[in-house]
């Protein structure tokens, strides 16, 4: 595959509440996309071509991505 452009666009939220002194938790939710556009896509398992739109999804697109993080603390420093 050989990429002449792409285009990436996306937001992300993040929420950081303690929980007390020794508990946190955290958590993002991610909304992305990702376009790529290609002159040629190779197959390298047989000679015949492929055939695909010129312009797609990126091959390491992830469109929501959700994290959520618990932090505890057993001392205070």
């Amino acid at each position: 595959m050989r990429p002449i452009s792409s285009l990436s666009r996306g937001i992300e939220v993040y929420h950081r509440r303690n929980l007390g002194d020794r508990l946190s938790l955290s958590a993002s939710y991610a909304l992305a996309n990702v376009e790529e556009t290609v002159t040629s896509i190779d197959n390298v398992n047989v000679p015949i071509p492929l055939t695909t739109s010129p312009t797609h999804g990126g091959i390491a697109d992830q469109r929501h991505a959700v994290n959520v993080d618990a932090t505890y603390r057993p001392w205070q420093s």
